[in-house]
């Protein structure tokens, strides 16, 4: 797939369909595209804001893909109750089931539970992927908003370049819907609540429970749009940035403290990741807990990926693991293979500390392979250390970018083609662990079946509303409930 709109957005880019234009905002949009030459208004799309019910929040449809309410985009103002109701057109209609739902909550606006909004704030729905009648009603609210983070982070960039076109298209839609459905099941799993609560009116039928759990949803989203303008500026030219704030048990004796997680994203697979604990007030930073930064570029007839991990010592709270790894892609007749060095950590006192300029030996080697076959999606993960099975194969490929010219990548296909990397195939090189994988897809369902070095297999079903089963077996033909085992 060409990679071509942030996938923040899932949206369509037809400005001719849906009156998008790829300007910057305007006041006058507010006004669900009144003097913008589209066509008159017969069908409608309502729903309710709601953190508490918040009214004097502007809801709209973007379009376009840019994150920017625009002249011809649909918008609506929320009023009591958070109501909204945007009036469109049959074509936006159509394209507005495909399309991010936006709310931005200004200062001034009204909580209905907790009074006047004194810091702005960013809420959205993600695309419903199906076809909108006028009796749907489509609540934004913070769920719906970590929902949309989830999909965010599961897409990475989808290319709708044409609504008609992608109405036609069956397998993208569904692709789409998929990651979605996956990242439902995500956010239920996280906050351990039904799917349907997640699109709900949780206030309407009481559910104390879930307003509590808004409280502090929200209290991370005010926080972080702020938060990210300050990245944005550091960053202006990231194709995509996120800013999250959750609480986590990382340390035993500082249980559900809070932390931020920042991802920078630059495009072609470069991109950084910081994760930071901070106070309980979400304004002080306490310490570093873990940084990552990924650089990529071509390296011979394939991909050089460089990361840098940098994490807080499990012992030594006062000092940071600093390490270099290091992976070479190459494709070859169908079949990616990948492979990947570790290196040991070194100890260093700070995050500033951490500048490994080479792999350092004794650490870990993975070999990876993924293919399609038979309808089937493979992948196979080989793994040595250099503690237990020692390296055994390619022993001189390690620091790649500095001995590009030494490497041939027909050595590593030659060596690596013939590890026993098939689903079906015997292992043919020690290793510390490994596992094969294959995947189908049959309508909205999705089946995942996974075996393992020490005998154990497992089969995962991912169904349409996003629930799964789990069940393991001993060897690849009778199975039984994982739990049960």
């Amino acid at each position: 797939m060409k990679l071509a709109l942030p996938l923040s957005l899932i949206t369509c880019t037809f400005l001719s369909a849906c009156g998008g234009s790829s300007g910057s905002g305007s006041d006058s949009a507010a006004n669900n595209g009144a003097n913008t030459g589209i066509s008159s208004s017969n069908y409608s799309l309502s729903g309710k804001v709601i953190d508490g019910y918040v009214s004097g929040a502007t809801v709209w449809l973007d379009f376009n893909g840019n994150g920017v309410l625009d002249d011809n985009e649909p918008s609506a103002i929320s009023t009591d109750a958070g109501s909204y109701t945007m009036e469109l057109t049959a074509e936006q209609r159509e394209c507005a089931a495909y399309t991010t739902i936006y709310v931005d909550v200004p200062v001034g606006a009204i909580d209905e539970s907790e009074g006047e909004v004194t810091e702005a704030y960013r809420m959205m729905r993600p695309p419903q992927m199906e076809t909108l009648t006028d009796n749907d009603l489509l609540h934004i609210s913070p769920l719906t908003t970590v929902l949309w983070e989830s999909v965010q982070q599961e897409l990475n960039t989808v290319s709708i370049d044409n609504c008609s076109v992608f109405l036609a298209d069956q397998q993208k839609r569904q692709q789409i819907k998929g990651q979605i459905t996956e990242s439902i099941y995500n956010t239920v799993s996280h906050y351990n609540i039904s799917a349907d609560k997640i699109f709900s009116d949780f206030i309407a039928v009481n559910d104390e429970a879930t307003q509590q759990l808004v409280v502090n949803i929200v209290k991370n989203l005010k926080k972080s749009y702020s938060y990210r303008q300050q990245v944005t500026a550091d960053y202006p030219d990231a194709r995509e940035i996120r800013v999250v704030y959750y609480q986590a048990t990382y340390i035993e004796d500082e249980p559900n403290a809070w932390h931020r997680n920042v991802h920078v994203s630059h495009g072609d697979n470069n991109y950084f990741y910081q994760v930071d604990q901070v106070s309980d007030d979400l304004d002080t930073l306490i310490r570093p807990m873990f940084y990552r930064n990924v650089t990529a570029a071509p390296w011979n007839s394939g991909t050089l990926a460089l990361t840098k991990n940098i994490g807080l010592h499990w012992q030594n709270k006062n000092q940071y693991s600093c390490s270099l790894s290091e992976a070479v892609e190459i494709k070859d007749q169908g079949v990616t293979y990948e492979l990947w060095n570790q290196g040991a950590d070194s100890l260093v006192d700070n995050i500033e500390a951490c500048q490994p300029q080479t792999v350092l030996q004794d650490g870990y080697r993975s070999y990876s392979f993924s293919y399609e076959e038979g309808g089937k999606f493979y992948l196979s993960d080989l793994r040595q250390s250099e503690r237990s099975s020692g390296i055994t194969l390619l022993t001189d490929w390690i620091n790649f970018a500095e001995n590009e010219e030494s490497l041939d990548p027909q050595e590593l296909i030659s060596e690596m083609s013939v590890m026993g990397y098939k689903f079906d195939d015997e292992v043919l090189l020690p290793t510390e662990s490994w596992y094969k994988r294959h995947t189908t897809y049959s309508g909205d369902t999705r089946t995942s079946i996974t075996k393992r070095h020490d005998g154990s297999w497992e089969r995962t079903v991912y169904a349409a509303d996003g629930t799964h089963t789990d069940e393991c077996s001993t060897d690849g033909e009778n199975w039984t409930p994982c739990e049960i085992l």
